[in-house]
């Protein structure tokens, strides 16, 4: 289930900051946060490496599973990402489809078509 792995995924956010976002900030970093139903907190990234956070913006994380995405699959929501806008302002995808659209996954797995 290579859609849930966090070394691709991070990847692909990257290739997607790069190619939608070419003139953010220098040195931004990119911080994602995947929400899941039925829990308070959410996955988080800022690397290849995914965490759990608790309580979200509190600057507070901890070691989870590598594979809690694909565990979580059935329950993932929208995904947020902070870092590619000059402003500082959210990017957010309301599934997680739809975020793996955006960044290409879909794309590049169909070898270029949609």
């Amino acid at each position: 289930m290579r859609q849930y792995d966090p070394t691709l995924i991070w990847g692909y956010i990257g290739r997607y900051a790069d190619e939608r976002y070419p003139d953010r900030m220098p040195g931004d970093r990119i911080t994602v946060f995947f929400y899941v139903a039925g829990k308070s907190g959410a996955y988080y990234m800022r690397g290849p490496k995914l965490y759990w956070d608790e309580e979200v913006g509190d600057g507070y994380f901890a070691n989870t599973n590598q594979t809690a995405l694909a565990d979580n699959s059935d329950s993932l929501r929208e995904v947020v990402i902070y870092g590619l806008k000059k402003n500082r302002e959210a990017v957010m995808f309301p599934t997680y489809a739809e975020f793996l659209s955006a960044v290409g996954f879909q794309r590049l797995k169909t070898g270029g078509q949609k």
